[in-house]
């Protein structure tokens, strides 16, 4: 075990502690891996950190999660090893927050996967210092891939994580800003589909398949392909947007609220109440320019909820 003195006054005011207790009992806390009975606590701080959008973690997420699984982001997964999570415990017992790391050997980084502990930047700081300090390189990635206790959420929302973002740039990362967090809530999402529908033009065909996580609809023009959307089926009635594309040349034609509406219909069939998106928009003027999309997004009643950052050390 490994123990790491904090600054008392940090954690006074934590939701997880007893009041009451002598202010000596909390200078210290204690970092082990997560142990069976320590689950639920470590799904509470998941559960914190919660972004509009996504669906509570359950026991199985978490399972999935410390065996280094994944649906999304599987072959990210499969290229780590040496893959450890340690929770963070006070003197009484609390369990502070928990941090999952792994050993990239490709390119030998430390990867920090995931970390909760309710914001609390001292509890941050001692799980980052004491995880990254077991490995003998300071090249680090964090929060670059998706975790089985999120939604394909493939980086940090540094708006309603403010905290760790500091703590991680305090250690000395580099953030990258990637992508635009969007949500289209139950009211847009009925407004949408209770609006007449879009008819394609005669000279294209839809075509709809099943896929692993959801469906994919394709337009093609003859053996063309003019537009694609792809949607997960709902997650506690939430469904992803995994990809939405239109032919620069079929724009501005309606085919992006045919794609929409066909989508998100399918997915309200399922049992879709809302969706997300993650609009990936760091790339303005080139060919990857989503300024289209996002324009698309946001008149049919999608708002941005976050952006998301993921961060490297060298």
């Amino acid at each position: 075990m490994t123990g790491t003195h904090l600054d008392t006054t940090s954690l006074l005011g934590h939701p997880g502690l007893m009041q009451g207790r002598p202010s000596t009992r909390l200078t210290t806390i204690t970092l082990h891996p997560v142990r069976r009975d320590e689950h639920q606590a470590v799904l509470d701080l998941v559960d914190a950190d919660r972004l509009p959008g996504q669906p509570q973690a359950a026991p199985a997420d978490l399972r999935e999660a410390l065996a280094g699984r994944s649906p999304i982001d599987g072959a990210l997964w499969a290229g780590l090893t040496d893959l450890r999570h340690d929770v963070a415990v006070d003197s009484l017992g609390n369990v502070l927050g928990v941090i999952a790391t792994g050993w990239r050997a490709r390119d030998s980084t430390a990867v920090l996967t995931w970390m909760h502990a309710r914001e609390n930047s001292a509890v941050l700081s001692a799980l980052l210092d004491a995880a990254l300090a077991r490995f003998s390189t300071t090249k680090a990635e964090a929060f670059g891939m998706a975790t089985a206790l999120d939604l394909g959420l493939e980086a940090l929302p540094v708006s309603h994580r403010r905290h760790t973002a500091d703590v991680l740039v305090a250690a000395g990362f580099a953030s990258a800003d990637l992508w635009n967090y969007m949500l289209l809530p139950p009211d847009a999402l009925t407004e949408l589909l209770d609006a007449p529908a879009s008819k394609l033009s005669p000279a294209l065909t839809s075509r709809i398949e099943k896929r692993r996580l959801g469906w994919r609809i394709a337009v093609h023009e003859g053996k063309h392909l003019v537009g694609e959307i792809e949607i997960d089926g709902p997650a506690q009635g939430i469904s992803r947007i995994a990809w939405l594309e239109v032919d620069p040349g079929h724009r501005g034609a309606g085919l992006g609220r045919f794609l929409l509406r066909a989508g998100l219909g399918r997915a309200r069939r399922a049992g879709a109440e809302q969706a997300v998106l993650y609009v990936d928009d760091d790339e303005p003027g080139t060919a990857r320019d989503r300024t289209a999309a996002t324009a698309l997004y946001r008149k049919y009643g999608f708002r941005s909820i976050d952006r998301l950052h993921t961060f490297t050390r060298s």
